[in-house]
């Protein structure tokens, strides 16, 4: 019996160093996932931590094109408030002309009046 025993006894090490190993599998296993989940987490912060910068960045841009936009409206109304000024302006000096030029064409008529009678 003692042999037998002693058959059994063997078996039962085996499976326990087999128990063991594996164990040990399961372990490192275990560690490796959780280093990569470490990593995996560390990444997403990091990526995280650069969209939000990116993010200000941006909000920024937005906020210095509103200020470009609100110039460039103020810019376009006093460009037309010009322009309509000088179409005023040529408007009035045409006016000016055309009655300059009628006065001349009286005043010349009345010396060539005088002049031939």
């Amino acid at each position: 019996m003692t042999r037998d025993n002693k058959s059994k006894q063997d078996q039962i090490n085996a499976m326990e160093n087999l128990l063991q190993r594996e164990a040990e599998k399961h372990q490192e296993t275990l560690r490796l996932l959780e280093d990569e989940h470490t990593t995996q987490k560390q990444q997403a912060e990091h990526e995280i931590d650069v969209l939000r910068r990116q993010v200000c960045q941006l909000e920024l841009h937005v906020e210095a094109y509103d200020v470009l936009e609100a110039a460039n409206v103020k810019l376009r109304d006093r460009v037309e408030q010009l322009m309509q000024e000088m179409e005023q302006e040529n408007k009035s000096h045409a006016e000016e002309i055309h009655k300059v030029r009628l006065d001349m064409f009286n005043h010349k008529m009345a010396l060539e009046k005088v002049l031939y009678s």
